[in-house]
């Protein structure tokens, strides 16, 4: 024991010893992330973030750095972290599932499709082999290719049946294939009842749609995992297939920017009461210009110039 042995006067002089400091995990780290993302406080989430994917560049806890440096509006440094992932291969499944997020945001598709096609690849048996091939659906559906969204989906459901609610997953691709952004398959396949002429149909999907989506508005998961825009935006579907054109205009005129992920130019189907509306198109042209900023800021080519 420091100081024993020596008098008194010495002893009592000695300095003691610092405590040593606390080692986190990475666990406890992406925690305290989570704590602090519920608490709207995305700064020291990321800080957070930061420290448990250096403690463990392997931890799952990148995706999420990915995610929320882009909501944060770092997107340069959300690209860079992506892109660091994609060149060191396949040891983070879960940071180039979001990076493959990242780039169908900002309009990479061709890119996205690849990085999964490569995460499907090497995740044979595993989640990121159906979640990578449910991403491919939907960007299939963006293109118009319908029949690619179906077989990418089935082999969503073929690889992880009851992670991918293999019925409503199959439908959603079978009954709209055409592509309106992340929505959920109740609101896809109320909307297509509603089409055919079937309202109870419908309602039976729509009915138990509404608390779900407006209750995700101010749920911390949904700020944890950054999806507030694709919240807005299922939320915006859903009033506009209900019928409720007013109370969605008015969700447009609030809501900053919708994801172009999967709707580049949603014009139709789901939102066609809203087309030509102020409000709407006024939220389109935010979100595309909102994008071609990002673009702008990481060097590429704005969609607008590419004709997009």
């Amino acid at each position: 024991m420091l100081g024993a042995g020596l008098p008194p006067v010495l002893a009592a002089n000695t300095p003691a010893v610092p405590p040593a400091p606390t080692v986190r995990t990475a666990d406890e780290l992406a925690a305290v992330a989570s704590q602090r993302l519920k608490d709207d406080d995305r700064d020291a989430a990321i800080e957070a973030l930061q420290a448990a994917v250096k403690t463990d560049p392997a931890h799952g806890s990148a995706g999420l750095l990915i995610t929320t440096l882009h909501q944060a509006g770092r997107i340069e440094e959300a690209y860079a972290l992506g892109e660091r992932y994609r060149r060191e291969g396949p040891r983070n499944p879960r940071a180039l599932f979001r990076y493959g997020w990242l780039l169908a945001f900002i309009g990479e598709v061709e890119r996205a499709e690849s990085l999964y096609r490569d995460l499907v690849a090497l995740n044979k048996g595993g989640i990121y082999e159906a979640w990578g091939n449910g991403e491919l659906a939907y960007l299939a559906r963006a293109r118009g290719d319908a029949r690619g969204a179906v077989a990418f989906m089935e082999r969503a459901v073929a690889a992880r049946p009851a992670d991918m609610i293999s019925r409503v997953g199959r439908a959603h691709m079978m009954v709209e294939a055409r592509g309106y952004g992340a929505v959920p398959a109740t609101l896809v396949l109320g909307w297509a009842q509603r089409l055919a002429g079937d309202e109870a149909a419908a309602a039976r999907w729509l009915d138990p749609l509404e608390a779900e989506l407006f209750a995700a508005q101010a749920n911390a998961t949904v700020r944890q995992l950054g999806m507030e825009p694709m919240n807005a935006a299922r939320q915006l579907a859903y009033l506009a297939v209900r019928g409720r054109r007013e109370e969605a205009l008015q969700l447009a005129a609030r809501t900053p920017t919708l994801p172009l992920y999967g709707a580049p130019d949603p014009r139709d189907g789901m939102y066609a009461s809203l087309v030509g509306a102020p409000e709407y198109e006024a939220l389109l042209t935010r979100s595309r210009d909102a994008v071609d900023a990002e673009r702008q800021r990481l060097g590429l080519i704005p969609l607008r110039r590419e004709g997009r």
